[in-house]
């Protein structure tokens, strides 16, 4: 026990000295497991039949300009595929006569072009071939030799390797090799706009759950801040127990300052997710206004539209995750019980009166646990 005039001093109500000290304790920041947790949106090897998207890249622009070139049968009004899907690595001898060669055809009736020095990828394959109705498949061989074709004949025998050659334009997937080819198969499934609306309904419950999770999060910094600051004490020169309870503000501090690094977090997640629903809401509504002569370049805008807002939703559920978890544990026992502030959990533990002077007394329990 000591005595001082610093009136500011608090001890915690009778029936809540324990849980109170405990919360105190739980308050310092300290590595937690998953405290670094992160959840990002998978990243699909090969594009399932019929759900997956696939999405236009830098390339697309370019091949639209290409629309009507002689000796192409394309037309700009009409979609023909919508997805693809990795089928195959195989020695394919579908006759050169059948198939349409990206190198060859691509710019057109020019010689050269931007298109050929851009690094391939099976989006870029299958922008590409997607426009030519007769076409069901493409293939991609040694990294970068795209093709479509209107089957492919496998004559693998074995002993012909295996596809191991990176895409040059994208190095997690395999775009054939030596001698074999990876054979993707395309199709037209028609659910560009269900699959958007699925997306804008997730990021829009993602969104919402972003931006209350970096409420909570700013409103806890602020109390953390509050009782730090109110957190004076007369017992800090008593050693060791009153030198470490006095230094708890420091760790309420510093657990303040994380959570507000989390809630920007959220916060930012959220942002960018609104924008991009705002998009894929304007593109889906120019789709269903165009119906059936909506044209290819429309629908991969959609379909790019609608795979980021997929990953946005993702990133944003990860970032409530992180915002959740940090406040569960520099909250500790403290949040077991609403308070409107965090300074209601203490009181004055007693006041003494001395002439015109005001004494007030200061209590540290040590509470010591054995297993």
């Amino acid at each position: 026990l000591g005595g001082t005039d610093v009136s500011a001093a608090m001890a915690p109500p009778a029936l809540w000295a324990a849980s109170a000290l405990l919360a105190a304790a739980a308050l310092l920041p300290g590595a937690a497991e998953g405290a670094a947790l992160r959840l990002r949106a998978p990243r699909p090897k090969t594009q399932r039949r019929c759900s997956g998207r696939v999405r236009a890249g830098r390339h697309a622009s370019l091949l639209s300009s290409k629309h009507g070139e002689e000796g192409l049968s394309l037309d700009a009004d009409v979609i023909y595929k919508d997805g693809f899907s990795r089928v195959a690595c195989e020695v394919d001898a579908s006759p050169e006569a059948a198939r349409l060669y990206f190198k060859e055809h691509a710019c057109g009736s020019v010689k050269d072009c931007r298109l050929l020095h851009l690094p391939m990828e099976p989006r870029m394959c299958f922008d590409f071939c997607r426009e030519h109705a007769e076409m069901k498949f493409f293939g991609i061989r040694q990294g970068r030799e795209c093709y479509c074709a209107p089957y492919f004949h496998d004559v693998s025998k074995g002993g012909e390797g295996v596809c191991n050659s990176p895409c040059e334009g994208d190095s997690k997937e395999m775009c054939g090799g030596t001698d074999k080819s990876s054979l993707f198969a395309m199709h037209l499934c028609g659910d560009s706009a269900d699959e958007a609306t699925l997306a804008l309904e997730a990021g829009a419950e993602s969104s919402a759950a972003a931006t209350a999770a970096a409420a909570t999060a700013n409103r806890t910094a602020v109390e953390l801040r509050a009782l730090a600051k109110s957190w004076q004490l007369g017992v800090c020169s008593v050693e060791p127990e009153g030198r470490r309870v006095c230094s708890l503000a420091e760790g309420w501090l510093s657990a303040a300052e994380e959570l507000g690094q989390t809630s920007a977090h959220a916060g930012h997640a959220a942002l960018l997710l609104d924008r991009k629903v705002a998009e894929v809401t304007t593109l889906k509504a120019e789709v269903e206004g165009e119906g059936a002569t909506a044209n290819w370049t429309l629908m991969s805008g959609l379909e790019l539209a609608t795979e980021s807002t997929q990953q946005l939703s993702a990133k944003a559920k990860g970032a409530v995750a992180l915002v959740n978890l940090t406040v569960a544990r520099v909250g500790g026992p403290i949040l077991v019980r609403a308070y409107a502030k965090f300074q209601d959990i203490f009181e004055p533990f007693g006041n003494q009166s001395a002439g015109e002077a005001k004494i007030s007394w200061n209590l540290v329990s040590v509470v010591r646990f054995s297993y």
